[in-house]
């Protein structure tokens, strides 16, 4: 299961070196719910995904996971771990 979850997040970051938007988003976003290495208050900022990071499913991505971190507990927008598909409360 450990290979499993250093794999997931590797996968993601090759995808986004590649520049494979869309599956580079859909990557991480499952990254972030199943076990795995990827962290979402810092996944998405690592150089890995500098060449999609203006893309607008990237930008999207980063908007929810800002959106599920304010909507926990009244935290400021810091990014926290969560299924980034859910709705707010």
């Amino acid at each position: 299961m450990a290979a499993l979850s250093l794999f997931r997040a590797t996968a993601c970051q090759i995808l986004g070196m590649a520049g494979a938007t869309t599956a580079a988003v859909d990557c991480i976003r499952e990254a972030l719910v199943e076990p795995s290495l990827a962290l979402p208050f810092l996944e998405p900022y690592l150089p890995y995904y500098d060449s999609i990071r203006d893309q607008p499913e990237f930008i999207a991505l980063l908007s929810e996971l800002d959106g599920v971190a304010s909507r926990q507990q009244g935290l400021p927008p810091i990014y926290a771990l969560s299924d980034t598909r859910k709705t707010s409360r």
